[in-house]
């Protein structure tokens, strides 16, 4: 199964694929960032761009093709997890890159 997207801004885009080939590791591909022509000169260029279109469009159809299994059970949870959580929260929690936590550095 995979996800597409098209990142854009402005007269730039570029193509993002997600899939996960071995069933449980996640894979992110990006495509060549592609600038869409501002004048007749260059207007050639976009037939790259509408290839590029055409093909998410085909694995966007290729994926809707696939059955998807029905919901996945919840595992049950361990008896002394409650536990654990509550030695988690008596400790800080270490410095973290992710976006939107208040010790990252901004993004941009």
């Amino acid at each position: 199964m995979q996800t597409v997207g098209i990142i854009h801004a402005g007269l730039m885009i570029m193509t993002v694929h997600l899939d996960n080939p071995q069933g449980y590791v996640r894979r992110i591909r990006r495509g060549e960032v592609m600038e869409v022509p501002d004048s007749p000169e260059n207007f050639p260029s976009i037939l790259k761009i509408l290839a590029a279109v055409l093909n998410l469009k085909t694995v966007i159809k290729e994926t809707l093709k696939r059955e998807l299994s029905g919901c996945m059970s919840t595992p049950k949870k361990a008896k002394n997890e409650k536990a654990c959580a509550e030695v988690n929260d008596e400790r800080p929690d270490p410095e973290s890159p992710c976006p939107g936590s208040p010790s990252s550095e901004p993004l941009i």
